[in-house]
């Protein structure tokens, strides 16, 4: 109904959209071009389509040559197809590798201090290793990411500018895909690893082919791991730009305000000196000097001068607008990926985190309050342009719910022990409860696997056994240490839980959309009649332009019509026509 009320539901932004920048630059210097180039209906030789595009080598040679790198990987681009832009992504590559490495880097951050503070003398600091492991790596996981998020913005401007795309739409598309793709990888790769990574990586104790190996997670369930990462990174970054958003660009007012006045203030200082030098050189020169005034120069126009400097200073509240910071050409992008961000943190994690949407609920509060001042007490007024959605960000919501319909099947199946619980309480448990559960849920491991040492020998208290968190055979079996049959058997169930999950939500999803038309019923009546009255008047507008054509063909009547005679039946005329009428005629000239 909006659409509709604003005149932009029939708006069709590929045809309405203007040529970009780069785009017309390029146009204006290549002189050999047509100029159909900047008309998309027009056809010539070169593009008998009528669709105006670069020429191949500057238009396909740059994005191959930096896509090249990324072919092997390009299968893995599908993911990314339904939101329009689907050659775009191998660019992005290289600082997706870039996350990664920093990533890896944390990883390995992890390993090394959970080792040696488990290795640590004193009990307490050994009992919450794993706790402080998280804690800090986790900081250093924010840290990166606010760091790589300067770099990513520089670099997908650069990539996209290489990739000269013809109209503003094309352009604002792919830059905002290039930069989603890299913020997505950089904020949430990391909580990817933990909830379904890190519990698989956990090695047979006593493995000596790794030199530092993974405990998994603390207690086998990687959930308070992940609650950890989810509450520093998510509640981290909303505190961080929150500081930053109401403290740089006040910040920056002032100081363009302060250089305004400053330079105001210069400017009347400097018309103060000339007209007193002239007054003090007198109306004839200086006779010291032997300099004579300027032509022209009256004390009218040292007036006129004076006055001018002082309107300067003293109207700098009506030129301060000027001094408002400007907001580039894409003013709301970084609020739109803002607020994507945050959707995927409360959408895609929220069984780990419940409390992401009463955080993201307290932020969203404040935000809008902060982001009304910035937009209209320091930034400057943007350029109103008519849209008729959201553009692309409407497909990478799609695809983020989507997602995060797997994502919360996986996070129940198989980072939490949900139905590990529910199995051994149906199948394995005699009085259908958790009594025995803990033993259920360990192996037995030979304790001559370890080099131990006395002290070591001492906290064993001489038992032939360890026990730990797997479901593998005991040392004794014909094959020790391999899989149970309860852990396929857990296994299948959790597949089929991600199936059956995934199915009912994605049903329930799209019942609901029915029940929800897109479109009014209301506005597809109103659009029906504005469609047959537009139809009606096109056709009355054509029947009148046939009728005035056949009007316009019709020979003109006569002006001034035949003279009527008389005459006598007695004596008729042999050389005039037999008329009809009796007693008068048409004279025939």
């Amino acid at each position: 109904m909006f659409l509709h009320t604003g005149g932009m539901f029939k708006i069709w932004s590929q045809w309405t959209s203007h040529p970009g920048p780069s785009f017309l630059l390029f146009s204006t210097k290549r002189t050999s071009l047509e100029p159909s180039i900047l008309s998309p209906g027009a056809k010539s030789q070169s593009s008998p389509s009528g669709v105006a595009k670069f020429p191949f080598w500057l238009s396909h040679t740059p994005r191959f040559s930096l896509g090249c790198v990324s072919c092997a990987c390009r299968s893995s681009g599908s993911f990314f197809a339904a939101l329009g832009v689907p050659k775009q992504w191998p660019l992005c590559l290289p600082q997706v590798v870039l996350c990664l490495a920093f990533l890896i880097g944390v990883i390995f951050y992890r390993l090394v201090v959970n080792v040696m503070l488990l290795q640590s003398d004193n009990a307490l600091i050994s009992s919450v290793a794993g706790m402080i492991t998280t804690i800090t790596s986790s900081c250093i996981n924010l840290v990166c990411i606010f760091i790589l998020k300067m770099v990513y913005d520089r670099v997908a401007v650069i990539m996209t500018n290489i990739e000269d795309h013809r109209t503003q739409s094309e352009y604002n598309d792919s830059l905002t895909l290039k930069l989603y793709l890299l913020q997505f990888v950089n904020f949430y790769s990391s909580i990817f690893y933990i909830a379904f990574i890190q519990g698989t990586t956990a090695a047979i104790p006593g493995d000596k082919t790794i030199p530092i190996q993974s405990s998994g997670c603390d207690s086998g369930n990687c959930l308070f791991q992940l609650f950890i990462q989810l509450a520093i990174v998510m509640v981290g970054k909303q505190f961080l730009n929150f500081v930053t958003e109401n403290t740089l660009p006040p910040l920056k007012r002032v100081i363009n305000v302060y250089l305004a006045r400053r330079r105001a203030a210069k400017k009347l200082d400097a018309a103060r000196a000339k007209v007193q030098a002239n007054e003090t050189a007198g109306r004839y020169g200086s006779l010291g000097t032997g300099k004579s005034e300027p032509a022209g120069w009256t004390s009218e126009a040292e007036g006129a001068l004076l006055t001018a400097a002082r309107q300067e200073s003293v109207l700098f509240h009506c030129r301060s607008n000027y001094t408002l910071l400007d907001g580039g050409s894409r003013p709301l992008f970084d609020e739109y990926l803002e607020m994507l961000i945050q959707y995927g943190f409360i959408t895609m994690f929220v069984p780990a985190f419940p409390l992401a949407p009463l955080f993201a609920l307290l932020n969203n509060m404040f935000e809008v309050r902060t982001d009304a001042k910035k937009f209209l007490a320091i930034l400057r007024r943007p350029v109103i342009m008519r849209e008729k959605s959201i553009g692309i960000w409407f497909g990478i919501l799609s695809v983020v719910s989507s997602l995060a319909i797997r994502t919360n099947a996986c996070l129940i199946a198989f980072t939490s022990d949900f139905l590990v619980r529910l199995t051994y309480t149906l199948c394995y448990s005699p009085d259908h409860s958790l009594t025995g559960y803990l033993n259920f849920t360990l192996s037995y491991m030979d304790i001559n696997r370890f080099n131990l040492t006395g002290q070591n020998t001492d906290l064993t208290k001489h038992s032939p056994y360890c026990r730990y968190n797997d479901f593998r055979e005991p040392p004794s079996a014909p094959d020790p240490y391999s899989y149970t049959p309860v852990h396929w058997q857990i296994l299948a169930i959790k597949f089929a839980f991600v199936f059956v999950f995934e199915n009912v939500a994605l049903a329930l999803t799209s019942l609901i959309a029915n029940f929800i038309p897109d479109i009014p019923q209301r506005l597809v009546i109103i659009s029906r009649h504005e469609a047959r009255v537009i139809n009606e008047l096109i056709l009355q507008g054509e029947v009148d332009e046939d009728d005035d054509r056949e009007e316009s063909k019709r020979e003109p009547l006569p002006i001034n019509p035949p003279p009527i005679g008389f005459f006598s039946k007695e004596n008729p005329d042999p050389e005039a026509k037999p008329s009809p009428f009796v007693g008068f005629g048409l004279i025939q000239k």
